[in-house]
């Protein structure tokens, strides 16, 4: 909501809080989702997309691995796709 963009923006502009930081906080501090990539508290298409870019352009970060295979590839991809149409669990 504006409250959560509002602090967001504050301890961006005006702490230096980096992005990736304010991920790992939020990942801390709420029930996170490994599979919620931009970290918008659900898991859909644009999750997809941020990873299907990532895997085009070589991406290396752990936060990509949605299979927990240690390689991040395009079983990564296909993990989140049968998630989403609701074949499987999680990991």
């Amino acid at each position: 909501g504006n409250i959560s963009a509002a602090i967001e923006n504050f301890l961006m502009q005006n702490i230096g809080v980096s992005k990736s930081t304010l991920n790992l906080i939020k990942e801390i501090m709420l029930d996170y989702d490994p599979m919620d990539l931009d970290c918008d508290g659900v898991v859909n298409a644009r999750d997809m997309v941020l990873l299907r870019t990532a895997l085009l352009s070589d991406v290396i970060d752990t936060k990509f691995d949605i299979n927990a295979d240690v390689v991040i590839d395009i079983r990564d991809l296909i993990h989140m796709k049968k998630y989403l149409a609701g074949l499987i669990s999680k990991v």
